[in-house]
């Protein structure tokens, strides 16, 4: 299914959490200090996402990616009024 794909991760190794970082800097806003939102507009869906990040985890890591059923993806918003932030935020009610 197409549209907003939600990763969770638990990477123990400062090395493999930077280059996570790194490849989901590119295609993802960050909500948490280890969770992620790719938006619709990246045109990924949870099985390709999973698939990009495979190869960058030890067996040890764990990684989580979640994607909401239609209804739920529906409710997927940005953050509204409030400070300024350097990247939206995403909110998943």
């Amino acid at each position: 299914m197409k549209g907003p794909v939600l990763i969770c991760y638990d990477v123990f190794d400062d090395g493999r959490r930077d280059r996570l970082r790194a490849a989901l800097d590119e295609v993802a806003d960050r909500f948490q200090q280890s969770g992620w939102m790719i938006p619709d507009l990246a045109g990924l869906d949870a099985h390709r996402a999973a698939a990009a990040l495979e190869g960058l985890l030890a067996p040890v890591d764990r990684l989580r990616i979640y994607a909401p059923c239609p209804v739920c993806a529906r409710e997927v918003r940005t953050v509204p009024d409030g400070p300024p932030l350097a990247r939206p935020a995403w909110v998943a009610d």
